[in-house]
């Protein structure tokens, strides 16, 4: 496990900005055989607020983060690169150029805060942040809503799809078709949007229920997305606004937020961590050194068999709850017809015959 960065001790936040925090340069590895940490060499420059993402070749990719946010003094910091990659069989770093795209200020290329995720073509999707920018009292924070491209094979940026709407700290998650769901909290409403990286458009999508700023995401087992804790009314966690307990998981099949059951501790800032078996790991962001897991449901699972040019509805179940499969005929339509009900679900089950209007389908347990 490679741990890069963050911030001195001081870092505080207050109201939108940043202040007395010195971004860190240094990295380190944990041998999980070992139970050890070894460094190994620094960034170049010192990264806080970062993100890392790990590239299909081995190699990370360091990306955003600023250096010195208790120094702001009216002009913007400028570096050469705000991105690096570390080769681990070398355990070397190098530049990975500037972000492409200007923010407040002409040739200020820098955010933080940013969101990050791979997509299956390999390229890294890195979407919204903060900017902290000069006024009469020192510096404020702007959120952004430019959007770019990295590849890894040129270590090059370019300018993707502006969104609608600015994001700070915002989750990512990659649904089946390849599309990338984003969701974004502040104190008082949820956003969300949808990417297509084939056509390089932002459409609108179904925006959470709960707030969760400073909350944190996971994909899990089965594609769906969980988000946990965070804050609501504010950015900042204190006796009068204690971090959340509520979950929320969004299921691409219906494109819906659900609650999933609260956590024992509320957390932000904390992570979640998909664990071999399914299970999630939830660590920090709570004022207790505390962790927790979350066993999701187990979900019916449905796939479509065609047998002799008919197609047939396989549903793979072994929960003991009875489940209902439902259809209905396109996404403008709200409401769902049965096509069956398995009062006592074996292992697998086949449903053939189906309506001539069926056209989506879901597997749906019951009580």
């Amino acid at each position: 496990m490679l741990v890069v960065g963050g911030a001195s001790i001081g870092v505080f936040l207050f109201d939108f900005a940043l202040f007395a925090a010195d971004g860190l340069t240094s990295a380190e590895i944990y041998n999980p055989t070992r139970n050890d940490w070894r460094a190994v060499e620094p960034m170049k420059i010192g990264h806080a607020w970062h993100s890392a993402t790990l590239l299909p070749d081995g190699r990370v990719l360091i990306a955003g983060g600023d250096d010195d946010y208790s120094e702001f003094d009216g002009h913007p910091e400028l570096y050469p690169f705000e991105a690096e990659l570390f080769d681990p069989v070398q355990d070397s770093w190098s530049p990975a150029g500037p972000f492409c795209t200007y923010t407040f200020f002409q040739n200020q290329t820098g955010r933080f805060g940013h969101g990050t995720l791979l997509l299956p073509d390999h390229r890294v999707l890195v979407a919204g942040g903060r900017e902290l920018v000069p006024n009469p009292w020192g510096s404020v924070g702007i959120d952004l809503e430019n959007t770019e491209l990295f590849r890894p094979g040129t270590a090059t940026w370019r300018p993707a799809a502006t969104m609608a709407t600015a994001c700070f700290r915002p989750v990512l998650h990659l649904l089946d078709d390849g599309t990338v769901l984003l969701a974004d909290w502040y104190p008082y409403f949820s956003i969300a949007a949808r990417y297509d990286p084939v056509l390089d458009l932002w459409t609108s999508a179904p925006a959470s229920a709960q707030v969760h700023v400073s909350g944190c995401g996971v994909r899990l087992a089965d594609g769906r997305l969980l988000v946990a804790g965070g804050l609501v009314g504010s950015e900042i966690a204190d006796a009068s606004n204690p971090p959340i307990v509520s979950c929320e998981v969004f299921s691409p099949l219906t494109r819906q937020w659900n609650p999933a059951g609260p956590m024992k501790t509320g957390r932000a800032n904390g992570t979640l961590t998909r664990l071999q078996d399914g299970r999630i790991l939830a660590t920090g962001g709570s004022t207790e050194p505390t962790a927790e897991l979350f066993v999701p449901d187990p979900k019916p699972r449905l796939s479509v068999r065609w047998t002799g040019g008919q197609p047939a509805l396989l549903l793979e179940d072994t929960a003991a709850q009875p489940t209902v499969i439902e259809y209905k005929e396109s996404l403008d339509s709200t409401a769902w017809s049965v096509i069956t009900t398995f009062p006592h679900p074996d292992a697998t089950q086949t449903v053939s015959g189906l309506p001539a209007a069926a056209r989506f389908f879901r597997a749906r347990r019951t009580d």
